[in-house]
């Protein structure tokens, strides 16, 4: 017997449903077939992307790290173009592609990272990815001595490099009696004080809550030539007696370890007697000059017996790669690889057609280029102009005028060349000094930036000693 139903239609109802699902099911299958097919001929897509903003400024050997939707097929160097353009290294783990960049990069920048005809290893369907990051704004700290006609308190501050209210804004980290000197480590200060006998003390200051730890010196000593590898945690400095006693005993600490002030041994096991010394940044092996004028080579994180480098009348500066340092001998500035030992002398290029007199360079990242304050005598020997300079090798191109009354005191390069921060008494004339000898500056001191690459102002402020973290 045939069913019967009476209860208003089920069958087409379930004719109905039938259609329905096999409708959907059939949508289904051609939007997953065409996704598939749309994701098998598009190529490749980036998913994420991680870079360190800041540290990529700061420190060479940085990466990009873009992450595709799939794993890839190598990537090569022909087919990334990082622009502005930077030298760089790509590497490809899976989805993975890194994108080393072998010198640091400017502050404040975009950068944008194309890579062409990336392909997958499943297919062989390509596509162009592409990544756009601005890399952080530059910051400084500087020490602001107080007037001794006013009095106060020292202070160290920090503000940023740039335009803008953050630029402008100024914090103070710390305040002390008679700061001689300070350098950054990571987050923490190290600062130099100076009693009124000139006797010194050094104390660790933390960046983040102001604890303080004075390290244990010996008595009665003078502290000079403050030094920090800031990537490796060590510092150091020269000890003298106070009564004059020229020991100049170089010593170290180590900041990741006891806080234990160390001294360095020469040869024959004394302490070690040094005119200069100075890291190579980004490591902890440091060169430091003799009495007899020889320079040596060392590593804090391994001691043992140095490298003889050579002898020079002044060990002057290192490169911002490490890999040459700056040195003079009675006739003038040679720059000296520390692969091979060769050396190459430099002079001052003219400057509109002009041969100045110069004080020490600055070597710049790219190893030749340097940054100089130089001096002009006037037709009759009876004054003189000073400018801050980037030389080429071929010429001298201006990049700061201090005022016609003003002076530069010192200038100091950011890590990856692009400001200098230059120290100036604006009336030189007229200037007084703080009172802090040897280490004294004219209390009207203050500081200028410049972007080295067109010299426009781009900061000021009161005070000098700019330390960029």
């Amino acid at each position: 017997m045939s069913p019967t139903f009476t209860d208003g239609g089920r069958l087409p109802d379930v004719r109905r449903f039938r259609r329905t699902l096999t409708i959907l099911v059939t949508t289904l299958l051609v939007l997953c077939g065409t996704f598939f097919t749309l994701d098998w001929f598009q190529g490749p897509r980036l998913s994420d992307a991680q870079v360190d903003t800041a540290a990529v400024a700061a420190l060479p050997g940085q990466q990009l790290r873009l992450f595709a939707n799939e794993p890839l097929a190598d990537i090569r160097a022909d087919q990334v173009t990082v622009a502005p353009e930077v030298p760089f290294d790509v590497s490809t783990s899976g989805a993975v592609i890194a994108i080393r960049f072998t010198t640091r990069l400017d502050y404040s920048t975009e950068y944008r990272v194309t890579i062409t005809e990336a392909a997958g290893v499943q297919h062989t369907a390509t596509s162009t990815l592409e990544h756009r990051f601005t890399t952080a704004a530059a910051s400084v700290y500087y020490l602001d001595r107080a007037d001794p006609a006013v009095g106060g308190k020292d202070t160290i501050l920090r503000t940023g490099i740039g335009f803008g209210p953050e630029a402008v804004e100024k914090k103070v980290v710390y305040s002390a009696d008679r700061i001689q000197d300070f350098t950054v480590v990571g987050r923490a200060l190290v600062v130099v004080t100076m009693a009124a006998d000139r006797t010194g003390t050094v104390t660790l200051v933390s960046l983040d809550d102001g604890a303080t730890e004075q390290l244990r010196l010996p008595p009665a000593v003078q502290v000079e030539r403050l030094r920090a590898s800031p990537t490796t945690g060590f510092v150091g400095f020269i000890l003298t007696g106070q009564d004059g006693d020229p020991t100049n005993a170089l010593m170290l600490v180590d900041l990741g370890g006891t806080h234990e002030v160390t001294p360095v041994a020469a040869l024959d096991g004394s302490n070690l007697g040094v005119l200069d010394w100075m890291f190579l940044p980004g490591t902890s092996q440091f060169t430091a000059q003799t009495f007899d004028q020889t320079v040596l080579l060392f590593d804090a994180a391994a001691p043992g017996v140095p490298t003889p480098i050579g002898t020079w009348t002044e060990l002057d500066d290192v490169s911002p790669d490490g890999s040459a340092l700056l040195v003079k001998d009675a006739f003038g500035s040679i720059v000296v690889s520390l692969a091979d030992g060769t050396e190459t002398r430099i002079t001052p290029s003219p400057v509109d057609g002009e041969i100045p007199y110069s004080s020490t360079p600055a070597l710049l990242p790219d190893g030749h280029t340097r940054v100089q304050s130089v001096v002009f005598l006037s037709a009759d020997l009876t004054s003189s102009r000073s400018f801050l300079v980037v030389d080429d090798g071929t010429t001298g191109r201006i990049v700061y005028t201090p005022p016609d009354a003003g002076a530069i005191d010192s200038f100091t390069v950011s890590p990856n060349g692009q400001y200098a921060a230059i120290a100036v008494s604006p009336d030189a004339g007229k200037s007084t000094s703080d009172g802090y000898y040897p280490f004294a500056k004219p209390t009207n001191i203050m500081t200028i930036v410049v972007d080295l690459a067109t010299g426009e102002q781009v900061r000021s402020y009161d005070g000098f000693g700019t330390s960029w973290p």
